[in-house]
Parts: C-alpha cells; structure tokens; sequence
C-alpha cells in the first residue's frame, strides 16, 4: 500500500501486500486520488456555502477543475478494470 506520510509506496509494503492485495499500484493509486478528491468536493460545498461572492467563484471553478478530474480518473480506472491491469502480475507478485 502507499505509504501515508510520504505519498510513496516503498519496495517492503509492495512486496508484503502482494500476496493479499490484488490491485496494481497504478490502481490502488487512482482509486485514492478519486476517493481523496470527493472527499474534498464535500468540502467545498461547505466552503462555497460560507464564502462570499469573489471567493465562492474561485472555490466553485476549483470544485468544477476537481470534478473534471475526478471524471478523468473514473474513465482511466474503468480502462484499468477492463484492460485487466488493475490485478497484480505473477511477476509482481513474486517481486
């Protein structure tokens, strides 16, 4: 899995999820991104709810800039799911 603190995988989680987690790291990572960036479109509901009106428009085209690539992901990861890339090689695996 991806280490928390750094934003990077090291080479010992990669090889101790390998047996037990099936998703590629190209996978796992953008299935984060999408989680991470929904979560913060949540937010910005509520920030654009407070904000007053110059400041709601540069929160809202950042929500619309996020949206746009939240949908870029989702249609990357539907790739991923059908092309198969998203498990785990045997070569990785055994890495």
């Amino acid at each position: 899995m991806a280490n928390k603190s750094s934003g990077k995988k090291s080479s010992q989680s990669r090889s101790s999820r390998s047996s037990d987690f099936p998703l590629d790291n190209n996978t796992y990572n953008v299935i984060t991104v999408i989680h991470e960036k929904s979560k913060g479109l949540e937010a910005f509901d509520q920030y654009i709810e407070d904000a007053d009106e110059e400041l709601r428009e540069i929160f809202q085209e950042i929500r619309d800039q996020d949206t746009r690539y939240i949908e870029q992901l989702q249609e990357h990861l539907r790739r991923l799911i059908a092309s198969g890339e998203g498990a785990e090689s045997e070569e990785e695996e055994a890495a």
